[in-house]
């Protein structure tokens, strides 16, 4: 199974592993890729593709679910009457391009009165970017690491969730984020565009990109989309289907 990095970085930095992942592609009986992307990353190295099967990864329905936004903002300890709430749930890393959400946020502040950020995560940018808030005098919660348990309720906090990645093999956390009915603004990279579908909006690289993205995060704040039917989305992809799936691949090689 290719889940990102294997495909779209490794073999890039790090070019004697190349040869070594094409060779572990073409030599499987079946390969499963978590994206169309990927797949389309793959091919580029040179992989054939005639062993391949797509299968996004899934989400846990049990756990991510729709909750009160101001009965579990108060519990968070973040309510505020009349305010917006944007987020990021994630890795605070390049990869990831956080090191852009000091700049996103502020083009959302001055186009969105009464807006709050949430940032659930930690990472080697954390800082960094905490003091580029800080001078642009955002309203920020940093929440650092939170136990995986607690990740539902921070983002049923959120009116939106975004993801400005600059890769991605199929990012999880735009599902679970469907799940509790929260809309998700993400960049064009690798799969991401797949896992939003109809339950956000995409942002093209390019230039001033940091401005078009919360143009992006402003309109969705503007026209919400229904919480019910972004979760109804989500459960396209609940795990026992994507497990179902998988467990009909191993089975087909077995028989």
């Amino acid at each position: 199974t290719a889940h990102g990095s294997d495909i779209h970085t490794l073999p890039y930095t790090r070019p004697e592993l190349k040869p070594i992942i094409l060779a572990t592609l073409e030599s499987a009986d079946k390969v499963i890729f978590v994206s169309n992307a990927l797949l389309r990353e793959s091919r580029k190295l040179g992989y054939g593709g005639e062993n391949a099967v797509v299968i996004p990864n899934g989400v846990d329905l049990s756990s991510f679910s729709i909750l009160d936004k101001n009965e579990t903002r108060r519990h968070n300890g973040v309510y505020k009457p009349d305010t917006h709430y944007v987020g990021f749930v994630g890795n605070l890393v390049p990869i990831k391009r956080v090191d852009k959400l000091p700049d996103i946020f502020l083009n959302v502040e001055n186009q969105v009165p009464n807006v709050k950020f949430l940032i659930v995560g930690d990472g080697s940018l954390k800082d960094t970017i905490k003091k580029k808030f800080t001078a642009n005098g955002l309203d920020v919660v940093f929440t650092g690491q939170v136990r995986p348990e607690m990740v539902p309720s921070w983002m049923n906090c959120m009116d939106c969730l975004v993801l400005p990645s600059r890769n991605e093999g199929w990012p999880c956390v735009v599902l679970e984020a469907q799940a509790c009915g929260v809309p998700v603004v993400g960049s064009n990279a690798g799969g991401i565009p797949e896992a939003v579908g109809e339950g956000g909006l995409i942002v093209e690289e390019g230039d001033e990109f940091e401005e078009r993205f919360a143009e992006a995060v402003c309109t969705v704040l503007h026209n919400p989309p229904s919480p019910e039917k972004l979760r109804k989305r989500a459960q396209e992809y609940d795990w026992e289907k994507t497990v179902q799936k998988e467990v009909e691949v191993y089975w087909s090689l077995l028989r």
